[in-house]
């Protein structure tokens, strides 16, 4: 097919369809709420990180508890819940730079490397600072499938440990008592 006959077969399908251009702030917003996204997903992902942090280092007390079995131990501590929505957040992410301007060009390990890598390194960040405790302990109180799921490996009021009592213990009273 020769240049003209294909600029005029273009031509008429957009007459025929009544294609019109789109305006060029719909890109740029498109692009921005892409990067607010992809953002927002690693920083979700950093939190859920910390969460996991707080489950593990503070699972061993209980685990210890329960006389189980290495291999049982090792599967009991691992928080699933936590895991799992990180990988889903985790892939939306990735799907989230794919699709900026020059996500393409990067291979999938790469952007799946950097994503985890940054939030593993914020996670621990908001884990110091005592936010995997604060999330756990809500979503613990909150969301009773979370707390089945919980109780079912061995966290709750089954057992004597409380796993939030070194956060609850640097409460200072308002007033003090003679």
């Amino acid at each position: 097919m020769n240049k003209g006959k294909l600029e005029k077969k273009i031509i008429d399908t957009i007459k025929e369809k009544h294609i019109e251009p789109k305006p060029k702030w719909r890109f740029v917003l498109e692009h921005f709420l892409i990067w607010v996204l992809l953002v927002s997903l690693i920083f979700a992902g950093s939190l859920m990180f910390s969460a996991v942090f707080f489950v593990i280092l503070h699972s061993k007390k209980v685990i210890s508890a329960m006389r189980l079995g290495l291999l049982k131990r090792i599967f009991f501590s691992i928080p699933y819940f936590w895991i799992f929505l990180f990988l889903i957040f985790l892939f939306l992410a990735y799907l989230n730079f794919k699709r900026t301007k020059k996500g393409y060009r990067f291979s999938g390990y790469l952007i799946i490397s950097f994503i985890f890598l940054v939030s593993v390194i914020f996670g621990i960040i908001a884990h110091g600072i005592g936010t995997g405790a604060r999330i756990e302990g809500a979503t613990f109180r909150k969301f009773p499938p979370y707390r089945r799921i919980m109780e079912f490996q061995g966290f709750g009021e089954q057992i004597p440990f409380n796993r939030f009592e070194r956060f609850e213990r640097k409460r200072i009273p308002r007033r003090i008592i003679r």
